[in-house]
């Protein structure tokens, strides 16, 4: 009977552990299971295509941008949060070396010494700076004192990483037609699976997510945050003084540094902008332009500040969400910017641009992806 019992589990584990042997498999595909380290050294040799690690843990994006950006050394850098992720290396072609290094930045806090950690001859010459507006809300953020840079990734959890994986695959997430049929250098499960994550200029690439179907336009998400008031659409009416010195110690070090300085405001889409603009709750957004356009112009660095927050001429169909614009929203503002010469302007042209946007069969996304 015991010996029974036995075969008998034994044929129990069989699919069981065929199951799991399938889907470790799959992260293996998708390279979810390689080093962190070994990550950043396939980036900067040019072996990835498209970066999106569902496993990696902690503060993973926010690492790899960085790590990356620090050895890759641009001539050209975007720096920010999310909001400055769309602008592409194939926007700015007359740039030597360029990588946008948005989402390795969560504050101005972190600015500084974010840049510090360059090695000298690797900081950047232009820095296109992405200036969130709620980090100069008094009401969202102290900023009472500058915020070493210290995120990290984490070890990843194999067995759990696959668990997870075979649940994913239950709710319908990913199909594995999609993962085995990925091009090669994705890595990551998104990334194999919905085309989505960092292309090798350190842009990002939306994927499947930015398809008519996947976008949902009322923006209920940005809504529901403006209603409460948070999530970084905290209500304030005054602007942050202490955020304002965490950029006067920025604008100083790029003075010292020889760095040119491009920052902007990233926009909302046209919904959002309206509903933030009827509640009167946003007043402080509207003092940014001066008192942050001040503060550029007693800085050798401060070559220019554009004002994108309820950016005009953009329809809502080009956002991802209702404060994330699509390729070609930030394509546009570029257009806008290196309309006004300087540094932009030796850097791309209208035509390139305006040909990027016209040959986009998305209203949200521009091929090549970077």
């Amino acid at each position: 009977m015991k010996r029974f019992l036995l075969r008998l589990f034994v044929w129990a584990l069989v699919p069981i552990l065929l199951l799991f042997s399938l889907f470790a498999g799959i992260l293996i595909r998708t390279g979810e299971l390689t080093s962190p380290d070994q990550l950043i050294q396939d980036t900067l040799a040019g072996k990835t295509t498209l970066v999106e690690p569902l496993y990696f843990g902690g503060e993973f994006q926010n690492w790899y941008k960085a790590q990356v950006a620090w050895a890759k050394g641009a001539e050209v850098l975007v720096l920010g949060t999310s909001r400055t992720m769309q602008i592409r290396g194939c926007m700015l072609p007359g740039a030597e070396s360029f990588y946008n290094g948005g989402g390795g930045i969560s504050d101005l806090d972190e600015l500084l010494d974010y840049l510090s950690r360059f090695e000298e001859e690797k900081l950047p010459r232009l820095l296109i700076l992405g200036l969130d507006q709620y980090f100069f809300n008094s009401v969202w953020s102290g900023c009472e004192e500058a915020i070493p840079w210290n995120y990290g990734s984490s070890p990843m959890n194999p067995l759990a990483s696959t668990v997870d994986a075979i649940r994913r695959y239950g709710w319908g997430s990913y199909s594995l037609r999609a993962v085995l049929s990925a091009a090669p250098g994705c890595v990551g499960l998104p990334a194999c699976a919905r085309q989505r994550g960092f292309s090798p200029d350190g842009s990002y690439h939306y994927g499947l997510d930015a398809e008519d179907g996947a976008v949902d336009l009322t923006f209920d998400d940005a809504r529901r945050r403006i209603t409460s008031g948070v999530s970084r659409f905290e209500y304030g009416d005054t602007v942050n003084p202490n955020a304002l010195d965490r950029l006067d110690e920025v604008l100083t070090f790029c003075d010292e540094k020889g760095i040119s300085v491009i920052g902007f405001f990233p926009p909302y889409a046209p919904s959002i902008g309206a509903i933030m603009q009827q509640s009167g709750n946003y007043s402080y957004i509207d003092q940014l332009p001066q008192q942050v356009g001040a503060l550029f112009s007693r800085h050798e660095s401060g070559v220019a500040l554009y004002d994108f927050t309820y950016m005009e001429g953009v329809s809502d169909e080009q956002f991802v969400d209702g404060f994330h614009g699509g390729d070609l929203v930030y394509a546009e503002m570029l257009r806008r910017m290196a309309a006004d010469g300087g540094p932009l302007a030796e850097l791309t042209d209208d035509a390139t641009l305006a040909a990027l946007i016209a040959g986009a069969k998305n209203p949200r996304v521009i091929e090549p992806a970077g």
